[in-house]
């Protein structure tokens, strides 16, 4: 229950951290130059890639360590996938905030 409680606290915490980051880099994007659109790219996929890859690495420790870390690492796992979760939410409510 606790872990649940957890992971709902993380998914609305990163969902406003993205949020508010996203806004920021849509929000001079018209204006800026190519060498500069390109880095705002590079920016807002850097933190997908870095839980992704948090994500695969939980997932091939479950495969490797079997059944005596198989609960600790589904929980791991879950944290994981609050955290994307939330990146996403943010990323897409911050462009349908700047689209209206």
């Amino acid at each position: 229950m606790y872990l649940l409680v957890a992971c709902l606290i993380i998914l609305v915490v990163s969902a406003q951290i993205s949020s508010r980051w996203a806004w920021n880099l849509f929000r001079d994007y018209e204006l800026a130059s190519p060498s500069k659109r390109l880095a705002a790219r590079r920016r807002a996929v850097l933190p997908g890639l870095g839980v992704g890859g948090l994500g695969l690495l939980v997932v091939l420790l479950f495969r490797v360590s079997g059944p005596e870390l198989g609960a600790a690492l589904g929980d791991a796992l879950m944290v994981v996938v609050s955290i994307f979760g939330g990146l996403f939410i943010g990323i897409v409510g911050a462009v349908g905030a700047h689209r209206n």
